[in-house]
């Protein structure tokens, strides 16, 4: 069920990256009690144009929703695992963001095999 979305400027070492980035993010979410690796959809998005602070400065946003109902705790600590992780991978980008958020499990669906 969980869903990992990691958008990232294009025109930035980032690009160069993003097999890693993606690996990255993948331990360090996994690494914690809130996001089990069974089902885990994990993708990354580059943007070509964008702006920070008004600048095309690089940046990486990793975007993660879970089930709904999850401890904060447990939130809390993926997101700064997911963060350390990412900082630590590209020390250069200083806009560097996570957001995690709950899926309402009444409105999400899926096709497959696997449990939500």
């Amino acid at each position: 069920m969980p869903h990992i979305l990691i958008e990232y400027s294009e025109t930035s070492p980032i690009a160069d990256g993003v097999e890693t980035l993606l690996s990255t993010v993948e331990a360090a979410a996994t690494s914690t009690d809130l996001v089990p690796l069974p089902n885990l959809k994990i993708r990354a998005r580059g943007f070509e144009t964008y702006r920070v602070a008004g600048e095309n400065a690089p940046f990486i946003h990793v975007n993660v929703a879970v089930r709904e109902g999850a401890a904060q705790a447990l939130k809390e600590e993926a997101s700064a695992a997911i963060l350390d992780a990412v900082c630590e991978l590209f020390p250069s980008v200083e806009s560097v963001t996570v957001d995690i958020r709950d899926m309402n499990r009444g409105a999400y669906a899926k096709k497959g095999g696997f449990p939500a």
